[in-house]
């Protein structure tokens, strides 16, 4: 396959690709002045235009440009074109329009929830077609490394303001940080930092998951650095050792910057198996609500919407038989299977179990395929350990309805499509 030429278009590409103005919308999400309040936009009258927006417009215009121009054969066996995952992405696209279609109201309101629901997989879909250059990925890769250590500062930054808050920052940038720890656990061609900027990097991924509560997220990593040791004991023993001076490095800035922190998390960290808390007790409720709630919309899943997050009951007062409104939250589904189920219907999880299965099958595929290509092979297990560690996190938070959680639950996979198609760029 020859190397694509650098053509004035393929220069903006690496300035302003449509994947970079997304990642600067992740930036902008997590912005003090913008964290859980409205988000800078360009207002032309009634329509108030976002940095995801003008992604999506990139988006678009790219795809265009890559369509209209001669595409080179792919040297590559069948099974590793994955074009049956990006189906499936395209599918859950325009089933969020056709749900739109027929369940909304159809003004700017309804339009902006459904590319809420929508956008991250038009973007999952056309990835491979815009990743045909390794340099492209890598600065993508670089804009991850960026972002942690922004996360990481504004985590200390929150903390030292206001305390020690339960999932200050949220958590789902928690996919994007699995990926960078394993690309930085795991030897490759994409990210080449010295050992010591490695450690600290690392460093700063582990302590900010303890600084972001999430236990699952947690359990998620160990679950990857687990999947990591049948491929490589020595790697994951090196990485366990290292935990130690990482622990002591980030109990000491705790101590530093919030005295009470450390009491907290460990208050926490002691409730984490303890069935009877409320955090169990409330998702286990909640799973017997979504089950009743789908039966409304069993098929196709009721309207994209995310703001009923309360309801009114009717419940008898302590005295006589009369009744009082009182609200109650309703809690999202904090599961991938529940999510689809009451958004995307029983047709949603057909869609999404066969894109997990066709997914597992493809990363099987291409670790057998490259058994012997130390480049790519290591690339298909950081995929693998990320991907892991993606869906444990998925079946235990919510993830459909953010255009960011959606996208880099998904990353991964989709990367793995763009590197096979291109592997004598990328395995070199």
């Amino acid at each position: 396959m020859s190397t694509p030429r650098s053509t004035p278009m393929n220069k903006l590409s690496n300035i302003f690709n449509p994947y970079s103005l997304l990642f600067l919308g992740v930036f902008i999400e997590y912005f003090p002045t913008f964290y859980n309040s409205e988000k800078p936009a360009l207002n032309i009258g009634p329509i108030s235009l976002y940095i995801t927006d003008f992604s999506i417009l990139f988006l678009f215009a790219f795809a265009l440009f890559n369509i209209t121009k001669p595409q080179p054969r792919l040297s590559l066996k069948k099974n590793l074109v994955g074009k049956n995952i990006q189906i499936i992405f395209g599918l859950f696209f325009v089933y969020s329009i056709f749900k739109w279609f027929i369940q909304s109201e159809h003004d700017t309101g309804s339009i902006r929830m459904m590319l809420a629901f929508a956008t991250a997989y038009i973007f999952l879909f056309f990835f491979p077609m815009h990743m045909g250059r390794q340099k492209i990925l890598r600065n993508l890769l670089f804009l991850l490394v960026l972002f942690q250590v922004y996360i990481f500062i504004l985590h200390i930054y929150a903390f030292s303001t206001q305390g020690f808050i339960l999932h200050i920052l949220s958590g789902g940038f928690l996919s994007m940080l699995s990926l960078l720890y394993f690309f930085l656990v795991i030897k490759n061609n994409l990210l080449k930092f010295s050992p010591t900027v490695t450690f600290f990097l690392k460093a700063s991924i582990i302590i900010t998951y303890f600084m972001v509560g999430h236990r699952s997220g947690l359990i998620a990593l160990m679950l990857g650095l687990i999947a990591l040791y049948f491929f490589s004991k020595k790697t994951v023993m090196k990485e366990v050792a290292a935990l130690m001076p990482i622990l002591i490095l980030g109990i000491g800035m705790a101590f530093i910057i919030s005295p009470n922190l450390l009491t907290k998390i460990s208050e926490r960290a002691a409730t984490t198996f303890d069935t009877k808390q409320d955090t169990y007790q409330g998702r286990f409720y909640n799973v017997f609500k979504i089950l009743e709630l789908s039966k409304h919309h069993p098929i196709i899943g009721k309207p994209l919407v995310t703001n009923e997050t309360v309801r009114t009951m009717k419940l008898k007062t302590g005295s006589g038989n009369s009744t009082t409104g009182v609200s109650q939250l309703v809690v999202t589904p904090h599961n991938l299977v529940l999510e689809w189920l009451l958004y995307y219907g029983w047709l949603g999880v057909l869609f999404g179990s066969l894109l997990i299965i066709i997914s597992s099958q493809y990363i099987y595929r291409f670790l057998r395929t490259h058994k012997y290509n130390r480049q790519c092979y290591q690339i298909g297990v950081i995929v693998l350990c990320t991907m892991i560690h993606n869906l444990f996190y998925a079946l235990t938070n919510v993830t459909t309805s953010s255009i960011f959680a959606t996208f880099f639950l998904y990353f991964p996979i989709i990367m793995l499509i763009a590197i096979s198609r291109n592997e004598k760029t990328y395995c070199k």
